[in-house]
């Protein structure tokens, strides 16, 4: 049997070491054999589109979104906004009677408390979330909730909407 305490191993810092050490290779050489060695694994949570279980989506969530309408196309990732704080007005453009009211009721269920309703001349086109200054998080969360996409434009001032919504749908024919 060997005697450590001449050996120099017997300094407190030694055996610490050779355990951490021995406990990181075992770490990884485990982790490989689990994993087969078929590099990093990720578990991504599918996207649920049922409105009734929409806001039980997990509240640290980022949204890209991408904005258009300033000439350049720009992305920012940031927290949307909770559903109940977002003022939204729902117009409808679509010539379909009660389509506003039904989108309306959609978005009060799954949590937004403060929607408006209301109409635009009719026109064919693609359905579009507007947004005013500094709301463009919270438009990327109406218009993900609603499965319309996430190309959002800024507020033109040919719309008129309730002046307190930040998000403004326009419901179209298409």
């Amino acid at each position: 049997m060997t005697n450590l305490r001449g050996s120099g191993l017997s300094n407190s810092w030694v055996r610490p070491l050779i355990l951490g050490l021995s406990c990181a290779i075992i770490g990884f050489v485990g982790g490989w054999v689990i994993n087969k060695g078929n590099g990093p694994s990720v578990t991504i949570p599918q996207l649920n589109r049922d409105f009734s279980n929409a806001a039980t989506a997990p509240a640290g969530k980022t949204t890209t979104i991408q904005e258009q309408g300033s000439g350049t196309d720009t992305t920012a990732a940031v927290p949307p906004p909770d559903r109940e704080a977002i003022v939204v007005a729902v117009l409808n453009g679509s010539g379909k009677n009660g389509l506003a009211a039904t989108t309306a009721g959609r978005l009060r269920t799954i949590g937004y408390k403060q929607v408006s309703t209301g109409n635009v001349p009719p026109a064919t086109g693609q359905t579009t979330t507007y947004f005013r200054t500094g709301n463009r998080p919270a438009a990327g969360r109406v218009a993900e909730d609603l499965g319309f996409g996430q190309l959002l434009t800024a507020l033109p001032a040919g719309i008129a909407a309730p002046p307190a919504a930040q998000v403004v749908v326009v419901l179209r024919a298409t």
